[in-house]
């Protein structure tokens, strides 16, 4: 039997009075308005009057109408029944124990149904614990709205996080399947000045990131510097969705800069590279050094050609050193 068609069973497993006559009406229906579309079909099938019929209905609709009711319909009657009345059987429950273990293998369905359909909306989760107890709630209301039996599987495998640290709780629910992008927010680490505690190890190598994308703003010179860190904050905070960490290791993370000796070498340990600034103009090295020499009253009529070429090429080399 079809996977899909066992979750159809499953969702309605304890809730038929009458199986075999239910699934006779899903056939019969069916049969009737195959040429039409699952509107006609939810009209005449609820008009039968059956107590699940509405939850059939609920099911076909979030599941795939049309595509999954024919997969029901390729099973015969017969069949349907009798895996309705195996599961049936099962919560019953069997001295020896299988009543047990099918709730079990029920419960992980669901489980895994409820973070399938749910599971993704935790991507803007930010991580805090005030968004916790939002996108908790919101996800056991998601669940109980889809099925009562959801919602106790959800709160049963949610309810122990809230007892352990953040960190540990989104590592639960990744390993669970669900999308977090959030890291947690900290509650003790490093801290600056301010008091503001933030995680190196994970605030770091994003604030390089913002520094990355900025770094054709400096120059490499101590007086573009100041400008260039008002840039990175400003970035930081427009990018941090006010996660105060954030702004915390943002400023850490330059104050560890600037407090260098080499800005350029601090920030290449983090990936991150600043060009060179520009080379002078031939033109202008020439006036330079032609002042230079002026203002040491040099007679450069005293010096020969080669003399002199050998001098401006050296001030060529200590030019280019101190640009790089």
């Amino acid at each position: 039997m079809d996977a899909d068609v066992e979750e159809v069973l499953i969702h309605l497993r304890g809730r038929l009075s009458s199986p075999a006559e239910f699934f006779e009406a899903v056939h019969s229906v069916h049969e009737e308005h195959k040429e039409s579309d699952f509107d006609d079909f939810r009209s005449a099938f609820l008009a039968e009057g059956f107590d699940a019929g509405e939850e059939l209905i609920r099911y076909l609709d979030d599941n795939g109408r049309h595509e999954l009711l024919a997969k029901v319909v390729e099973e015969r009657p017969e069949d349907l029944t009798s895996a309705y009345a195996e599961l049936d059987a099962e919560v019953d429950g069997a001295e020896d124990g299988a009543g047990e273990a099918a709730d079990d293998d029920a419960d992980a369905r669901l489980w895994r149904q409820a973070i399938e359909q749910f599971g993704a909306a935790w991507a803007d989760w930010d991580g805090s614990e005030a968004g916790w107890a939002e996108y908790r709630d919101w996800f056991y209301v998601a669940t109980n709205s889809q099925d009562p039996s959801m919602y106790a599987v959800a709160y049963a495998r949610l309810d122990p996080l809230n007892a352990v640290p953040l960190d540990a709780r989104i590592d639960s629910l990744r390993e669970f399947g669900f999308t977090i992008r959030a890291t947690p927010a900290v509650e003790a680490g490093e801290a600056t000045e301010t008091g503001a505690s933030y995680d190196r190890e994970t605030t770091f190598p994003w604030i390089s990131q913002v520094v990355d994308a900025l770094s054709d703003q400096w120059d490499g010179s101590d007086e573009s510097w100041p400008a260039f860190r008002e840039s990175v904050l400003s970035a930081v905070e427009q990018q941090s969705a006010g996660r105060v960490d954030l702004m915390a290791a943002g400023t850490a993370f330059l104050d560890e800069v600037e407090g260098a000796a080499d800005k350029r070498a601090a920030l290449a340990g983090y990936g991150v590279t600043i060009a060179a600034g520009e080379a002078m103009p031939p033109e202008e090295l020439a006036e330079a050094l032609q002042q230079v020499m002026d203002d040491a009253d040099i007679d450069i009529s005293q010096f020969s050609e080669e003399e002199v070429k050998q001098a401006l090429e050296q001030a060529l080399a200590e030019v280019s050193a101190e640009a790089s």
